[in-house]
């Protein structure tokens, strides 16, 4: 009891630091070093993941590249960029998120300072934007940078392995010119059934510009898709 009475007050105080902190973040000027913003959001997802008794095994990892990178997963549900920006932390990744999670009270902002980036699916011209935002996080070596090709979490993965790619989303690892890391995830909606939830991030396949240099976006996508077809498990 003295134990939850502590981690109850821990909790406590650092949603109250979220808030407060997240005041001093303009999402028109955001800071061009993330180091706090970065730490705090990690922390948060740390916190969460420990309560909610979520053990993560990274498989692959010795296969990650030293320099930024474009990360390509399937998608499950809300964790798995959580997972993901926290098991690889030391690579600084961040993601490519629909506008609606940016929109979350505090998270968003600390998402946005962390070197997340917006999308506007229903506006072409801040969709672009937000492209060259995230090609300009990789080229400059702020950040890796996160995308979901799918679109959405794929609510039945049970019945369909794998939704139908969005071609355009390629575009951040085409104008970069970066490694692309092809990972697959698994039980992240286990986790809304389940307090203790075993889950495998597996880094299948790092594809160098070079050997994609001459594909379309299209292709990209294909030949993607059918790596992570194969490396998913279930």
């Amino acid at each position: 009891m003295l134990f939850l009475g502590f981690f109850i007050g821990f909790l406590i105080i650092h949603v109250l630091v979220l808030l407060i902190g997240s005041l001093f973040i303009n999402p028109e000027k955001l800071p061009e070093k993330n180091g706090f913003h970065r730490f705090m959001t990690l922390a948060t997802i740390d916190v969460m993941l420990t309560g909610m008794r979520i053990h993560v095994k990274v498989n692959g990892a010795e296969k990650l590249p030293t320099q930024p990178f474009v990360y390509v997963s399937n998608h499950l549900s809300v964790f798995d960029p959580m997972i993901a920006m926290l098991y690889l932390r030391k690579h600084r990744l961040a993601f490519v998120s629909k506008k609606e999670n940016i929109q979350i009270i505090a998270a968003g902002k600390f998402m946005l300072a962390s070197g997340w980036t917006s999308l506007d699916r229903d506006n072409n011209r801040a969709a672009a934007k937000a492209i060259l935002t995230a090609v300009e996080n990789v080229t400059s070596g702020k950040n890796s940078m996160g995308i979901y090709p799918e679109g959405k979490s794929n609510l039945h993965p049970e019945k369909t392995k794998l939704l139908p790619f969005h071609h355009g989303s390629f575009k951040i690892a085409v104008k970069s010119k970066a490694p692309i890391v092809v990972a697959v995830i698994g039980n992240t909606r286990k986790v809304f059934r389940q307090l203790f939830t075993h889950i495998d991030l597996d880094i299948v396949r790092v594809i160098e510009y070079d050997e994609y240099k001459n594909l379309s976006t299209g292709e990209l996508s294909d030949l993607i898709y059918d790596i992570m077809l194969k490396n998913i498990k279930f």
